[in-house]
């Protein structure tokens, strides 16, 4: 595996340092680098609730415009986010300098940075949803990671050199980034080509599946919007909650590009969230007991994961866009747009509250009961069974990292890997026999139970057992494997659209990235692979 993929690059250096700035906007856009008698609870309450307004406003402008106007999102530049951010962190200065406006100045602040941060979200979702899945996941990953060292540096810079310096250098320097990396995207793709209106079957169906994971890491939105309202009482603690988020999600993704190095691996969302959510509902049922301390340990691990979870979704809304051939801004402003609606809310619910110390117990009780409710009410759902029968149609909930590709030299072979090239072998993945007889058929068990893949459908006649072999062999997909068992029986690209709840365009794509990865050019040359494996089968 080259070292290469997993060194930082334009796109993961500027979403770095995109993350970065808007952990700051988060608790207040430059409010951590001014002076805290600046940082009233009025004024924080005040940026946060239009913050938080705006933010979700834009999500559900740019779903609707994807649907309705597609047309006017196929083009590379980004979307400029950058004099939105600028603009909002420039007004929370003005009012050291203009006091009597203050609160006009915070409102626009606000409203201006939610909707940057929001454009920016948006801008860098479709382009990594335009790189190779590996890729465009890696440095998504790696570009998260990259976040912590550069918050801390903005720390060490003075404050009023701070202050200037990220909507003057900073944000505009992450705009050039985004711009220099949409420079490669390409709009051939079915999830850029694709006319929702046409198709609304399948977004409608792209939604139902969406919907489950995005209410679980919802629910992690909502605490982290409890602990946020929390925090506002004491300006000091933003940048203890921010510091001890940053530093978790560093460790996080150190340790997914550890695994990655070794290993593909997968999770499901709900199963990781049914995992995660008894701690998080014991630590809420703890808060009315304890000291400030534990609020203060509790708001960093709950960003912390927050902010994991939304590096979840980011990957979950890539794959849904690639395997359903579903506009990226589409399916992110509807996924985002539940998760945060779900962070302003818990936040609103602490807001809401006559008192957050611990001297007024029973409203911290009171949130802390509700925040529990929600939990239990997401978890129960995301225990629930899917009616969908199709385990690629499911792919909402599922998340998988797999290590960057290479191909054998030769089907079946272990006469050495070799680097896959050229733009059909792109998205390929390893085949990783190593050795003969049950020794390579244990390694590929293994190496599925690493992915966390489901356990292998029944076998129905020779056609699937077949297809449960090469799936083994190539690593393909669940997608793919379901595209290639309707290829062999017989089924056109407009039946498998059909089949799958797809368009017609995103089921020529994936027949496309088949044929790539098992080397063939056309149904005859995939039909002599299954001829072929039944002779191996005789001999």
């Amino acid at each position: 595996m080259a070292r290469g993929m997993f060194s930082p690059n334009v796109a993961s250096f500027g979403f770095g340092l995109f993350f970065a700035t808007h952990a700051m906007s988060v608790w207040g856009g430059a409010f951590p680098l001014l002076p805290t008698d600046f940082q009233t609870y009025d004024v924080l309450i005040t940026f946060f609730l239009v913050e938080s307004l705006a933010f979700c406003a834009m999500l559900a402008a740019a779903m609707g415009l994807s649907y309705f106007r597609p047309a006017l999102l196929r083009h590379r530049s980004s979307v400029l986010g950058s004099p939105f951010m600028t603009a909002g962190s420039l007004c929370l200065i003005a009012p050291l300098y203009v006091e009597p406006i203050m609160m006009l100045c915070v409102v626009v602040g606000g409203a201006l940075l939610g909707v940057g941060s929001a454009l920016f979200f948006l801008s860098w979702q479709r382009y990594f949803a335009s790189r190779d899945e590996e890729r465009g996941a890696l440095d998504l990953i790696v570009g998260m990671g990259l976040a912590a060292p550069l918050y801390a540096l903005m720390h060490l810079i003075p404050g009023a050199v701070a202050a200037f310096s990220i909507p003057l250098v900073f944000i505009p320097l992450s705009e050039v980034c985004l711009m220099d990396a949409s420079r490669s995207m390409s709009f051939d793709q079915p999830m850029f080509a694709d006319e929702p209106r046409r198709h609304r079957g399948v977004y409608v169906h792209a939604l139902g599946v969406s919907l489950k994971s995005a209410l679980c890491v919802g629910a992690f939105g909502f605490a982290s919007g409890v602990t946020r309202a929390i925090a506002v009482r004491d300006p000091a603690m933003g940048a203890i909650v921010n510091g001890a988020a940053m530093a978790g999600i560093f460790v996080a993704c150190v340790a997914l590009i550890w695994l990655w190095r070794r290993h593909s691996f997968s999770f499901d969302t709900s199963a990781l969230f049914r995992l995660v959510s008894p701690v998080v509902v014991t630590a809420f049922l703890l808060l009315p007991y304890l000291n400030e301390t534990y609020l203060h340990w509790f708001s960093g691990i709950m960003y912390m994961v927050f902010s994991f979870a939304v590096m979840v979704m980011m990957v979950q809304c890539m794959q849904v866009a690639r395997n359903g051939g579903i506009s990226p801004t589409f399916i992110y402003g509807f996924f985002a747009g539940i998760v945060y609606g779900l962070q302003a809310c818990g936040f609103v619910l602490g807001y809401s509250a006559d008192a957050l110390w611990l001297r007024a117990s029973p409203q911290l009780a009171t949130f802390a009961l509700v925040s529990t409710w929600v939990f239990v009410m997401a978890s129960a759902l995301a225990a629930r069974p899917s009616r969908e029968t199709s385990p690629a149609l499911s792919q909402a909930e599922f998340v998988a990292w797999e290590r960057p590709a290479v191909v054998a030299a030769g089907r079946g072979s272990d006469a050495g890997l070799e680097e896959a090239s050229g733009a059909d072998a792109r998205g390929a993945v390893a085949v990783a026999e190593r050795g003969t007889g049950v020794a390579a058929e244990a390694e590929r068990h293994r190496g599925r139970r690493r992915r966390g893949e489901a356990a292998a459908p029944a076998i129905k006649d020779r056609v699937s057992k077949q297809c449960q072999v090469l799936t083994r062999r190539y690593l393909l997909t669940t997608r793919e494997s379901e595209v290639m068992e309707l290829l062999v029986r017989g089924n056109t690209a407009a039946d498998i659209a059909k089949k799958l709840t797809i368009s017609e365009n995103t089921a020529k794509t994936h027949v496309k990235r088949l044929y790539a990865k098992l080397d063939v050019h056309k149904r005859r040359d995939l039909l002599a692979l299954f001829e072929e494996l039944d002779r191996e089968s005789v001999g």
